[in-house]
């Protein structure tokens, strides 16, 4: 552990002396100024330290009965730990501690680490996760992954099954192998065909986003009104932030180490379904005990891929994965119905 190199954790606790009442008013006024802070970094609520990027921590005013202890928030691709914003209150109502994390070179994380060449990206996070859990002493969590991270939850979860309590995973990618899918919209096709002629080159989104200086920010609103249902003006800040400014901005290295994991149209080069077949059975047995999916009812990412792989998961355990879907809500289900998220989710991992 000595040899772990120190990261900043942020801490704010909501005041144990505020009434529920008021904590509902304090964590959503609450929400927006964590959100802001996380982009232009004026104040710290307090610091530990710990091997691991910025952690953030929430804690309810009071524990109930019914409280299921540790939850971790894994966050997606091009985005950063304030994106579960709107789920924090909810979730203090179900949990005793919620944790968020920037995984390693996103968002506020230190980008001078990125994902060094010579490592395999994909152990990197992984072993990152088990690091943070390891140092807070945390026996046993539920986790939370979204998209990207979701795939990367699957993945601890497959690695460090004696430590997750229950897996959720929002939209997950990296589910089969790659096909066209039909589901997309026509829109939505020209930005994955546009991702694929740019992977193919070398290039990436956030760099020619970058590039496109004063640009960068209508273009990513125009994209956040596309991508998020409701209240998109501060959450394409954020986005713009975490994506495009150069002290925040997820690192090239990290970018191209996770488009060596990935291939066009957010398909994984080594899928969960070839990994479910020489992974030991009782581990996927209790992966799929476990685990609960949701996607967005316009999602633009194909629930069938999930049922795809619950063939494979029926096959080798007798059992499926269920899925289920949240209201009024696409991709970034979390944000678009953080009410419908979290009753959603909580009745998936309370099956």
């Amino acid at each position: 552990m000595a040899n772990v190199p120190s990261r900043k954790v942020l801490v704010p606790v909501i005041g144990q002396q505020h009434s529920a009442t008021a904590h509902r008013r304090i964590t959503t006024r609450f929400g927006e100024a964590f959100l802001l802070y996380l982009i232009i970094e004026q104040q710290v609520y307090g610091t530990v330290h710990g091997p691991t990027k910025i952690t953030t921590c929430f804690q309810p005013t009071s524990i109930q009965s019914k409280s299921r202890g540790v939850v971790l928030l894994i966050h997606g691709f091009g985005a950063g730990s304030a994106v579960w914003t709107k789920d924090i209150d909810l979730l203090c109502e179900q949990f005793e501690k919620i944790y968020t994390i920037d995984l390693i070179g996103f968002a506020r994380s230190n980008k001078e680490d990125g994902v060094p060449s010579l490592v395999d990206p994909e152990e990197l996070f992984i072993d990152s996760i088990e690091t943070w859990r390891s140092f807070l002493d945390i026996k046993s969590l539920t986790i939370v992954g979204h998209s990207f991270g979701g795939f990367l939850a699957s993945l601890y979860c497959i690695k460090h099954m004696d430590r997750v309590e229950k897996l959720c995973l929002a939209s997950p990618i990296g589910l089969i192998p790659a096909f066209d899918r039909k589901k997309a919209s026509t829109f939505e096709t020209m930005w994955i065909e546009l991702g694929r002629i740019f992977y193919e080159y070398g290039i990436t989104l956030n760099s020619v986003l970058r590039a496109a200086g004063p640009l960068s920010t209508y273009l990513v609103r125009l994209h956040g009104k596309w991508r998020f249902v409701n209240g998109t003006k501060l959450l394409s800040k954020y986005i713009h932030a975490v994506n495009i400014l150069k002290h925040n901005s997820i690192s090239l290295r990290t970018e191209k180490a996770i488009f060596s994991m990935l291939l066009p149209g957010a398909f994984a080069k080594h899928p969960l379904s070839e990994r479910v077949v020489t992974t030991h059975r009782k581990v996927i047995s209790d992966l799929v005990k476990r685990t609960t999916v949701l996607y967005g009812e316009n999602d633009w990412m194909d629930y069938r891929e999930m049922k795809q792989l619950n063939v494979i998961l029926r096959r080798i355990t007798g059992n499926v994965v269920p899925i289920s879907f949240v209201k009024n809500s696409g991709h970034q289900l979390f944000w678009d119905n953080p009410e419908g998220f979290v009753e959603t989710m909580m009745t998936g991992l309370d099956r």
